[in-house]
């Protein structure tokens, strides 16, 4: 990953590295914000169900303090329930490819007399496609407790491309914060006569008939999805930080607790929910 950080002083300083990484696409307030500093137990529905995750793949960020950019091209998804490994052992074909990229502006961002004023807002755009010898892309969600429930939607396998796109907006005004996404993805059915199946044997490539086209020839329409959220919370005893980088950082708690000392009374966080992917 490229990174390149500026930063506000008599001599503006710069640090760029460059690897491959494993990391989270660059889509999503949500899902770019660290488990540790989101307010709910689960991120959004459409982040899950739309498989906004980490991937293998190569990026380019850069990042001053009222706006950023990053990009990047990665490779195979991680294997899951629903990603197993390729239809084809022992054949060598075309991994997944995946193009993704981020742009935030924060026409606000700054602390006046100790309390922290933000406006930010950001949009993001992922493509996925699947390689020849992968299981096509399938979209499964969970109930409101999402490790606790059954999957209330499951599309089976039946995408080789889809196109994801999402706008972003938060704020942050001291121990207030407010932050919603508006997300939609299109799914591409096959179009072939024949998509891939399970191999008879190693090396060899192997074919069904394609489900989404009718014996008298017509074809199933390419699904659309849309998805949203908006969170609201009020911190008691601290207040929520923006790392520059588009997301939530770690908050600050004004009288931590501190059990060994016998002192501190913590933070509370009040918070109003909802989410939706159809």
């Amino acid at each position: 990953m490229l990174t390149c950080n500026t930063r506000a002083s008599r001599s503006a300083k710069r640090r760029c590295t460059s690897a491959p990484v494993i990391s989270r696409t660059p889509n999503s307030f949500e899902l770019l914000t660290s488990e540790l500093f989101v307010d709910t137990l689960e991120r959004a529905a459409f982040v899950t169900g739309w498989q906004l995750d980490r991937q293998v793949g190569f990026q380019v960020s850069y990042w001053q303090d009222h706006w950023g950019l990053a990009a990047g091209i990665f490779g195979d998804r991680f294997n899951a329930a629903n990603n197993p490994q390729p239809l084809f052992p022992g054949f060598t074909g075309d991994e997944d490819v995946t193009f993704a990229a981020r742009a935030t502006v924060a026409p606000i961002n700054r602390q006046v007399n100790g309390v922290n004023q933000v406006l930010f807002f950001g949009a993001s755009v992922r493509t996925r496609d699947i390689g020849d010898d992968q299981p096509l892309l399938q979209y499964t969600q969970r109930g409101a407790d999402f490790h606790l429930a059954n999957n209330t939607i499951n599309t089976g396998r039946i995408g080789d491309e889809d196109t994801f796109w999402g706008l972003e907006a938060a704020t942050l005004w001291g121990p207030f914060s407010l932050q919603g996404e508006y997300a939609h993805l299109d799914v591409d059915l096959p179009s072939g006569a024949f998509i891939p199946s399970s191999s008879p044997s190693a090396g060899r490539l192997a074919s069904a008939p394609n489900p989404f086209i009718s014996s008298t020839g017509v074809r199933t329409p390419s699904p659309e999805y849309d998805g949203w959220y908006v969170t609201g919370t009020w911190f008691f005893g601290g207040h929520k930080n923006y790392n520059k980088e588009g997301k939530w950082d770690r908050p600050t708690i004004d009288n931590p607790l501190r059990w060994n000392e016998g002192r501190g009374w913590g933070l509370s966080n009040w918070l109003a929910n909802t989410t939706c992917s159809i």
